[in-house]
């Protein structure tokens, strides 16, 4: 949906920046409709009962006690990219279109290496519980191997491909793809890394 609201607000409405927004905005929401809408109808222990909804102190200390610190540490991400965010506007509107371009193509990538550290949370929580620490290793090694093989294809394939991506969310400036061509080439290329790092996280938070 969000490929597709793109490529609609950006090259059929000429919305740019603004489009590309918008589109994200409206695919999550529709995600996330999607997700109650779907766990509402569930049968099993996963069931969401919006009537029986209340809180219960005991499990939410624990959540606190963990998500509290969890927060504060994504917290840090999130202020790093405002830093840096601030700092990109400040050479005006050409290199903010190519940095936004950029940023949602990122977030294909990040879905892909995410995946994996999703996985590693799920097995790695699963048989930590069962002690058996034999299979935490080596789901940490695989996902952490499989990671790092996808983040790298994927990163080498948006660089191969990275005039034609951008093209998709730049119809109006060559230099606004210039500037996010160069800027691929330093976060998608490396972003096995991120990868790696997600899924070791994942696995010591789970633990």
């Amino acid at each position: 949906l969000n490929v597709i609201l793109n490529i609609i607000f950006v090259t059929v409405l000429d919305m740019n920046v603004a489009g590309v927004a918008l589109a994200t905005a409206i695919s999550q929401m529709v995600s996330s409709v999607a997700v109650v809408v779907v766990l509402t109808r569930r049968t099993d222990a996963c069931k969401l009962n919006l009537k029986k909804r209340r809180f219960y102190q005991e499990p939410l200390v624990k959540m606190v006690r963990i998500g509290l610190p969890a927060g504060v540490q994504s917290s840090m991400f999130s202020l790093s990219n405002v830093v840096i965010q601030s700092s990109i506007n400040s050479f005006g509107d050409i290199a903010m279109s190519g940095n936004a371009a950029v940023s949602n193509l990122e977030g294909f990538e990040y879905v892909i290496v995410n995946s994996f550290h999703q996985t590693a949370v799920n097995y790695v929580g699963q048989n930590a519980g069962a002690a058996q620490y034999g299979r935490v290793r080596k789901i940490t090694k695989l996902c952490m191997g499989y990671a790092a093989l996808f983040g790298l294809v994927s990163g080498v394939l948006m660089n191969v491909f990275a005039n034609q991506l951008l093209s998709i969310y730049i119809t109006d400036s060559r230099e606004a793809i210039a500037i996010g061509i160069t800027r691929m080439r330093f976060t998608t290329l490396p972003y096995f890394i991120y990868g790696l790092m997600d899924v070791v996280t994942g696995a010591m938070r789970v633990m």
